[in-house]
């Protein structure tokens, strides 16, 4: 039975480790570009998935110590957190690009936005309902996508750092920087933030030309408890053609 890890430190040969039940304990050597390995996952394949932070890529290693290195398009993504989705594919944070990965066994790399700036997002797991969970760090909050692509996040009362787990309970389970473990339920959590579109009828000067409705884009999120939440109103670009201010 596989106990992975990796080690990868600057003034050491980096390496995978495999840890038998027993104690038994194999090393391989990883390509000399490899640096800084961080979270690393069983894949569907057969095979183990790992994050390579300053390397800026997804590697896999067969339990005979094959590598293969996948690129993430992103500069600088610093891919940290990795799990095995349930679509079959490997799923991925990238800190600091601020996105969620996708990378399917074949090595194509599919790449969704965090919509909160900057969030560092960390830990990442298969939640009870199908959906991808992860840690958004600077953030405050824990975030949801599905394997569409749709994010949704939630704000924590604490700081979410390190892993996050699905729990027995349908819930998602994470520890947090105040020295806490905490718990979100999976079903219908209060969500933190909500895009839209709004579609308003503005006054028309210009009859003999006509006026097209005006498209507003707008974001609500949520105040500290017991206040109403807060949110603005942008114009969103393009959409004022044939408009007088």
């Amino acid at each position: 039975m596989w106990r992975p890890f990796s080690v990868g430190w600057a003034d050491m040969p980096c390496s995978s480790g495999r840890l038998t039940t027993s104690g038994a304990f194999t090393s391989f050597s990883l390509p000399p570009a490899s640096d800084a390995q961080s979270g690393i996952t069983t894949g569907p394949d057969g095979a183990l998935w790992f994050t390579e932070l300053s390397a800026n890529r997804i590697s896999r290693i067969t339990t005979s110590g094959t590598v293969t290195n996948f690129a993430v398009p992103s500069q600088g993504a610093v891919p940290t957190g990795i799990t095995t989705g349930p679509d079959g594919a490997l799923w991925f944070t990238e800190s600091a690009s601020n996105k969620i990965g996708r990378i399917a066994t074949g090595g194509t790399i599919t790449e969704f936005p965090i919509r909160t700036p900057a969030s560092t997002p960390g830990g990442i797991t298969t939640g009870p309902d199908g959906a991808l969970w992860f840690l958004e760090v600077n953030a405050h909050k824990v975030g949801r996508i599905t394997t569409a692509g749709t994010i949704t996040d939630f704000r924590t009362p604490g700081t979410p750092a390190g892993g996050v787990a699905a729990g027995p309970d349908r819930a998602l389970w994470f520890t947090e920087d105040e020295d806490r473990v905490a718990r979100i339920t999976t079903d219908h959590p209060q969500e933190d933030s909500v895009d839209g579109l709004l579609f308003t009828e503005a006054p028309c000067d210009l009859p003999e030309i006509g006026c097209a409705k005006p498209r507003y884009s707008f974001r609500v999120s949520s105040g500290p408890s017991g206040q109403s939440p807060i949110g603005s109103v942008r114009y969103e670009e393009g959409e004022r053609n044939n408009l007088r201010a």
